[in-house]
């Protein structure tokens, strides 16, 4: 499964509809009837710096709201395969920039992972936005570099960037509103600055990384918006050392 954007945050209730795979399967068909309490049936996730979890699965309906742990099948002569499953909050927590869930362990069923990606914002406030990561081209105080940036605490420090596509060609940002957002390792959005423009057409632009964010050492997350019109493109997010003196 693709990694998902999701925003870091205490309670997110969020119901994941997922596919198992019949293990004996030669055409890739669903595993159908496995229940909660199957005999060999785990849940687990992991978060950076932490170890793996286990996650107490639950009886849930089809429709029910979400209750942490829940797992149901949805339509095992329509939907074969499918289920549902309520993954806990604590795996989006603040705090840490993403997550891994594992399922496995049933009779006949081929493991599920679940990649998560925690970010600041809410990726589906904008019905228009889509995610793209980078990949970024950096240059800060006159280097070439595609590195994190690396910058000394309590210093202002001008960025410029290149936002390109995933063959490193250049975006054009002529017309549109370009910004870039900071995000401290928990994932709040602690500086947003407009960016200039310096070579529109190549998606090359600039912006003041001021003392908002550096007085703070730690590790940083920034992404790059491009809005035009309905139609927003996140790039990032590029990372940033804000090292103590």
């Amino acid at each position: 499964m693709a990694k998902l954007f999701v925003k870091a945050q205490s309670t997110s209730s969020r119901s994941e509809y997922v596919f198992v795979q019949d293990s004996t399967s030669t055409t890739g068909g669903g595993k159908t009837g496995i229940t909660y309490n199957a005999i060999g049936f785990t849940a687990y996730y992991l978060r950076p710096g932490g170890s793996a979890t286990a996650i107490t699965l639950a009886t849930q309906t089809v429709t029910g709201a979400w209750s942490s742990g829940g797992w149901v099948e949805v339509d095992a002569t329509n939907l074969p395969g499918i289920y549902r499953f309520d993954i806990p909050n604590a795996v989006f927590a603040t705090g840490v920039d993403h997550a891994v869930v594992m399922l496995k362990g049933a009779s006949g069923m081929a493991p599920v992972s679940l990649e998560y990606q925690l970010v600041g914002y809410d990726p589906t406030l904008d019905s228009g936005l889509i995610l793209a990561m980078g990949p970024y081209k950096v240059i800060a105080d006159g280097l070439g570099a595609d590195q994190p940036l690396d910058i000394m605490q309590g210093v202002q420090a001008p960025v410029s960037v290149q936002v390109v596509d995933v063959n490193e060609n250049g975006i054009d940002i002529t017309g549109a509103t370009v910004q870039a957002k900071a995000y401290n390792s928990a994932g709040t959005l602690v500086g947003t600055y407009t960016c200039t423009p310096t070579y529109a057409a190549d998606g090359r632009c600039t912006f003041l990384l001021t003392t908002a964010v550096t007085n703070v050492a730690g590790v940083y997350s920034i992404t790059i918006t491009r809005a035009v019109g309905g139609n927003v493109v996140v790039f990032g997010p590029l990372k940033v050392m804000v090292r103590a003196n």
